[in-house]
């Protein structure tokens, strides 16, 4: 079963291609003169695309995100990726926890990172700390789709020969959200022996929480809204951070 780093490079031609087809967007006219009263404004989604077109910097992000130590597995035929931040301990302190974090839709590894940096850094505060891993959903960005059905029960599978074989884990914790948190319940099911616990997992919003979504709309432009998650992106990276060899 092959390891191997991995680091995102996205080719120019790509994104010059991508401004390409944002310049050419289309928009509707607003059917209601209230912000945001009749679905995505348009003048909101004008400005948004003009920001990613023309003034998003790609390249600091794909750098703050390569600053995660990331890989290729090859499981059960099929490529994974996944981000692996070993827990910093202090002297005497018990060895990580091994604790795999599965994200859900549609989003990507991202989201967590945040999250398993504070988690694999505890030591240095006293607490404990985890050997996280981020596996990117079978078909979302540089993992391919599972050969057959792509059921929640499947991706639990997928992972778990990930954890155990690839990387040589013999018991694990696990958390998810949204179709992670699926995947997180069928591993504790299907491996009860190896999976050491996990905390409750998001659920779909109830009723009351979904109408509090839609009354809800942005407060600030798509520039500063997008500024502001690259720069959380970046603060928290750990710049100059190589990978190290999977265990």
């Amino acid at each position: 079963m092959t390891v191997k780093p991995f680091q995102i490079q996205v080719s120019d031609d790509i994104l010059n291609d991508l401004r390409s087809r944002l310049t050419r967007s289309r928009f509707t006219a607003a059917s209601d003169s209230a912000f945001w009263a009749a679905g995505t404004d348009p003048g909101y989604l004008r400005d948004l695309v003009t920001y990613w077109a023309d003034e998003f910097d790609w390249r600091a992000a794909e750098r703050a995100l390569n600053a995660y130590p990331q890989y290729l597995a090859e499981i059960a035929g099929r490529q994974v990726h996944f981000v692996h931040l070993r827990g910093e301990v202090t002297e005497g302190a018990p060895a990580p926890l091994p604790l795999i974090m599965t994200h859900g839709w549609p989003s990507s590894f991202v989201e967590m990172l945040q999250a398993a940096r504070l988690l694999a850094d505890q030591g240095s505060a006293g607490g404990d700390a985890f050997d996280v891993v981020i596996p990117s959903l079978p078909g979302f960005l540089y993992s391919e789709l599972p050969q057959g059905p792509f059921t929640r029960r499947r991706v639990a599978e997928l992972w778990h020969e990930l954890m155990t074989q690839a990387l040589g884990y013999r018991r694990f914790g696990a958390f998810g959200g949204d179709i992670g948190g699926g995947v997180t319940q069928w591993l504790g099911a299907l491996y009860p022996r190896d999976v050491i616990g996990s905390p409750p997992q998001s659920s779909p919003a109830t009723s009351a929480t979904s109408r509090r979504l839609r009354r809800s709309r942005p407060t600030s432009t798509p520039a500063a809204r997008m500024t502001s998650m690259t720069r959380a992106t970046a603060k928290s990276c750990a710049p100059g951070q190589t990978p190290s060899p999977p265990r």
